[in-house]
């Protein structure tokens, strides 16, 4: 587990992720930054108190059942096949967000910018006012070349969702 904490002792700078690193949960409570094209696998719960900056490295969940607390803005955010993740904040992804099992978005806001990717046998659950529109490619379980192993559910849950944009390309499974 990893506690980034609320203030440092003088001389101090807060951390910044050059490496592929590993935890089981992460708290930040102070900065964490990630540089260029790093890893940070979370195996438990990632919770953000204060201040995340992705740059443009990529979270790989690669657990089973993750929380994400707080508000965040990830570059890439991708999850082995048997992690689900549910929300407990807004979130921002701001490249692509690839998810092979269960997202929850309860009744927070995801936002994104290039691709979102749901696997043919993943479930996509979105409460609130969810709103996908600003992602570019939106691939919710379905393969456009092979139509034959489609079983992906999408669970609308809240109200005034808005899925795509006229610019949008969307796929459902």
């Amino acid at each position: 587990d990893v506690i980034i904490p609320a203030s440092l002792e003088a001389g101090n700078d807060w951390p910044t992720l050059n490496v592929t690193g590993y935890c089981q949960s992460i708290e930040i409570n102070g900065t964490l930054n990630i540089s260029s094209t790093n890893f940070l696998y979370v195996y438990a719960d990632f919770t953000n108190n204060s201040i995340f900056s992705a740059g443009s490295g990529t979270v790989r969940f690669a657990g089973t059942n993750h929380n994400i607390y707080g508000s965040s803005n990830f570059y890439d955010i991708y999850t082995n096949s048997n992690a689900s993740i549910t929300f407990h904040g807004n979130q921002t992804v701001d490249h692509n967000l690839t998810i092979y099992k269960t997202l929850d978005t309860g009744d927070y806001t995801l936002s994104g910018g290039n691709t979102f990717w749901l696997s043919e046998n993943g479930t996509l659950e979105m409460g609130g006012t969810g709103d996908l529109s600003s992602f570019n490619t939106i691939d919710l379980g379905c393969d456009p070349t092979d139509w034959t192993n489609i079983a992906s559910t999408v669970k609308y849950k809240g109200t005034n969702q808005n899925i795509g944009k006229a610019s949008s390309t969307i796929y459902y499974g």
